[in-house]
């Protein structure tokens, strides 16, 4: 019998290498291009008016890309503006949230997304396709600093913002952002 372990190692580091990597990265783009997307929900400071990433010069921002009718990203969310809470009592008014619904989640419940939850939640449409321009995954948070310059990237799904250590990562992440 032949061994085929040589073939199918390479194989599955392979696999497993481009099955991890980001489709996109601030390495292999020249810009984030700005958007206006107009701001759903009910709860929020910025209710119907529209927003985009020229909106918020001089401020740190970031944008939480979520699907309105799942549960992990409710709960994402949810965590993102108890720490947007906690950012305004320490006096960092200079820090935002978004958070953009894909255009494939425009019929789900909006419900879950925004109860409890004041953060601006814009709905992506096939006019500004932010997704796709932007090429992030669900549950992508994409940070900028007060310039408006890209900061950085991280994915939220197996970071449970619960966890103490995750929501201080994620915390000194936005506020490193805003003094960079």
């Amino acid at each position: 019998m032949k061994n085929n372990n040589r073939i199918i190692v390479p194989f599955l580091f392979i696999l497993f290498f481009y099955s991890c990597s980001d489709d996109i990265d601030k390495d292999n783009i020249s810009s984030y291009d700005n958007f206006s997307l107009v701001d759903i929900n009910p709860n929020s400071d910025f209710y119907g008016q529209t927003i985009g990433l020229s909106y918020f010069n001089g401020q740190a921002s970031s944008y939480y890309f979520g699907d309105q009718g799942w549960g992990l990203c409710q709960n994402r969310f949810g965590s993102l503006h108890i720490l947007y809470s906690d950012l305004l009592n320490e006096g960092y008014a200079n820090i935002k949230i978004i958070g953009i619904n894909g255009i494939n989640a425009v019929n789900d419940d909006l419900s879950g997304m925004l109860l409890n939850n004041s953060l601006p939640w814009l709905q992506d449409n096939n006019t500004e396709d932010v997704w796709n321009s932007w090429g992030v995954k669900i549950r992508d948070l994409i940070i900028f600093d007060r310039n408006g310059e890209y900061y950085t990237k991280i994915n939220l799904t197996q970071i449970d913002l619960a966890l103490e250590q995750n929501y201080n990562d994620i915390k000194n992440l936005l506020i490193n952002a805003l003094d960079q």
